[in-house]
């Protein structure tokens, strides 16, 4: 009914989906394997092909019921819009059905164009190089993406506001923000941290990672895995300048891969690097 895949968007458990304005996810529930889809516009919009039929198409369930018929592979009259099988999408792999609308609430933002970063002396060029969303409530948000690049989660800053979406897992949220190879990986606790880094002490080739707060097992798991897979010449442990952003940086450099060179680059002024940031445009430290 004038749906087309929107490759760039999708992953291996959510295909995306756009007809003019309309933009849905489609997926397979983990628990029952059945198909769901959500709207990326309106958090009523979801359910089962039925639901969906039923929404798009206004038909009664007796006319869902025939119409889905005509789409089954034994179907007496087949439906003449039906694809052949090596032409079809592959079958989204099954999923928490969380993880499905997580991703849908994920493609409602916008990018970023809030006043609130630019209190934290961050510049539009470095929000717009690492990606910054914006949500309803005019929250900053730092997506959170997995092993497999698929978004689980943001964290959320505004004034007097942080946060981790609700019903989100943290993973981690890195920011490449140009085309050189990679040679570091400078982890910070939070987005807003990682660009000040960046504004602070820039360098091609390196690649920015926010902890969102936090440092569990399966993040730790998927740093290792990071480090490994780009063989990073340097790992910068940018984390803050107290008992926690300490004890987050031994616990990071405990599992470097020997023969991996880290550094714990701690920060000068205040607490964490966006201290730095504005005590040094206000002229009161040197980053170095």
């Amino acid at each position: 009914i004038g749906y087309e895949i929107i490759r760039k968007e999708s992953t291996k458990s959510s295909i995306v989906l756009k007809n003019g304005g309309d933009k849905i996810i489609a997926a397979t529930d983990l628990k029952d394997r059945h198909g769901i889809y959500f709207s990326v516009n309106d958090d009523s919009d979801n359910g089962t092909i039925i639901d969906f039929v039923q929404k798009r198409l206004g038909f009664n369930l007796g006319k869902v019921r025939q119409e889905l018929r005509s789409w089954l592979p034994n179907a007496s009259k087949p439906n003449p819009k039906r694809k052949p099988l090596q032409q079809r999408a592959p079958k989204p792999d099954p999923a928490p059905k969380d993880h499905s609308m997580m991703v849908a609430r994920w493609l409602s933002t916008v990018p970023y164009v809030g006043s609130y970063l630019a209190s934290r002396h961050l510049d539009d060029e470095t929000i717009q190089a690492f990606g910054v969303h914006q949500d309803k409530q005019g929250n900053a948000c730092f997506a959170h993406i997995n092993i497999d690049g698929e978004v689980t989660g943001w964290e959320e800053k505004n004034q007097g506001w942080t946060r981790f979406s609700a019903g989100g897992q943290r993973n981690l949220m890195l920011a490449n923000v140009d085309q050189s190879p990679l040679k570091w990986l400078v982890i910070c606790e939070s987005g807003i941290d990682a660009m000040s880094y960046a504004v602070l002490k820039p360098q091609p080739g390196t690649l920015y990672c926010s902890l969102a707060g936090a440092l569990s097992d399966p993040q730790l798991k998927q740093l290792r895995g990071l480090i490994e897979e780009h063989k990073f010449a340097d790992v910068v442990l940018a984390t803050d300048a107290d008992k926690n952003g300490d004890e987050y940086a031994s616990r990071i450099a405990q599992m470097v891969p020997t023969g991996t060179p880290w550094t714990r680059d701690r920060p000068t002024a205040g607490k964490d690097w966006n201290d730095v940031l504005k005590a040094f445009n206000s002229g009161r430290s040197d980053p170095k």
